[in-house]
């Protein structure tokens, strides 16, 4: 584990290169590019677009939906646009090469004719098999969720034609020379790269590790909107959504068995109906690996809550709910009764706190209930706290929109033990 976080590390601090297509203008080429999209959700989304460039003719842009510009790096929201790749072909080879894209197009139109954002098929849907179709070998960053869709289920070639995937609605996996391996659920995408290196994540710009797309940043077209000095006037509520590595340890692993940690990648997400007061609702899940060896799981639904907003995006609620949790083999699944209370502040326009703390009643499981750490009340406890930083924008139309990274860290207590955990990710909130 200490490999790992020294290599993120090692890959983080490595310059991002330039995107630029200037040297390649006398060259006939398809490039491959994508952009973030916009505020919330450019932090894990992108979409792609492909360019074919014959000198002396205008270029021919292949894009569903998004109706980007002109130019090569010109998109519909700004942000960062990312060069993937680009493949120069001979003067002579440009016409056979658009006509497979066109007819690619054609066929792509024709077998998706709906659009789905989530999990497709979509804009990047379509990128991927024009890639595929015409044999275009340039990777698809994870964030371009969309890009693995292949139906209910599926298999096919890789675009970066390296290696091979499984698909279906809810789970896939990539296996390939260049794309590495790749485990995908509910298009969240998560495994490692080997060429170049890297974590793959699904947070922009998609990997952690060296760099190898190229970059041009703007700012995003949403920045130009005119933002508002008008009172507060919460319509329809809030709602706020994490996307979350965690790493947790036990302090006394001989009380657990031979447990010596987790990690895990999930969702967190609350959300609160009403303009000062309302109703409030939630979901929690997260899946990983145990140490030694083992499966670690954990959802958790919250039907039931009620909060209070102020300010911005800050609230202070209540949620009550049902879940399950545990690590295979080491720590035994449970029926779980939670009821958590949370409260986050915006400290400034940049900036965000919060605090959680929760119980929760185990059902049919003796070896996780009554812990002698615990409140008697209660089979387990959990606290902790975490700061965000990125903007909250305010716009007349759209209410305020935030998003950002975020650090944190929790003590629980879990089985008769006590852990401490530290969480890494991105949030995003938003008020109406």
């Amino acid at each position: 584990m200490r490999f790992a976080i020294a290599f993120c590390l090692v890959g983080c601090v490595v310059p991002r290169p330039l995107a630029s297509l200037a040297e390649r203008e006398a060259t006939s080429y398809v490039a491959v590019l994508s952009g973030e999209m916009p505020p919330p959700i450019d932090m894990v989304a992108r979409h792609a677009w492909i360019i074919a460039h014959v000198p002396g003719h205008h270029d021919r842009r292949f894009e569903y939906g998004g109706q980007g510009g002109s130019k090569p790096f010109d998109d519909f929201t700004g942000g960062d646009v990312m060069l993937h790749g680009a493949v120069t072909k001979r003067r002579d080879e440009m016409p056979a090469m658009i006509e497979c894209l066109e007819r690619a197009h054609r066929e792509e139109r024709k077998d998706h004719p709906d659009y789905f954002p989530i999990p497709g098929p979509n804009s990047n849907t379509y990128v991927d098999y024009l890639l595929r179709a015409c044999g275009i070998a340039v990777e698809l960053p994870a964030t371009a969720i969309g890009r693995d869709y292949r139906g209910i289920i599926g298999a096919s070639v890789t675009e970066s034609r390296t290696g091979i995937q499984f698909e279906s609605v809810l789970f896939g996996i990539r296996l390939g020379l260049v794309d590495g391996i790749e485990f995908h659920f509910l298009s969240f995408v998560f495994g490692l790269h080997f060429w170049p290196p890297g974590i793959t994540l699904p947070v922009n710009p998609g990997r952690i590790g060296f760099a190898s797309d190229a970059h041009v940043h703007r700012p995003h077209q949403v920045d130009l909107e005119r933002e508002s000095d008008a009172p507060i006037k919460r319509e329809y509520g809030l709602g706020v959504a994490q996307l979350a590595l965690a790493i947790a340890r036990p302090i006394t692993p001989g009380n657990m068995g031979g447990v010596e940690g987790r990690g895990t990648f999930g969702f967190s997400g609350r959300g609160l109906y009403g303009s000062r007061i309302g109703y409030g609702f939630g979901l929690d899940f997260d899946v990983g690996v145990g140490w030694p060896a083992s499966f670690a799981y954990s959802v958790h639904g919250y039907p039931i809550g009620i909060g209070v907003m102020f300010g911005p995006t800050g609230y202070f609620g209540i949620f009550g709910g049902v879940g399950t949790s545990g690590v295979t083999t080491l720590i035994e699944p449970a029926l779980e009764i939670p009821i958590e209370a949370r409260l986050e502040v915006d400290v400034s326009k940049y900036a965000r706190i919060g605090f959680r703390g929760s119980a929760a009643w185990n059902i049919g499981t003796p070896t996780r209930q009554r812990s002698q750490l615990a409140n008697p009340a209660f089979d387990e406890i959990a606290f902790g706290a975490f700061a965000r930083f990125g903007k909250t924008r305010r716009y007349e139309s759209q209410g305020f929109l935030g998003s950002g990274y975020f650090i944190g860290v929790e003590r629980r207590e879990l089985a008769g033990s006590a852990w401490l955990g530290f969480t890494l990710g991105v949030e995003t909130d938003a008020a109406w």
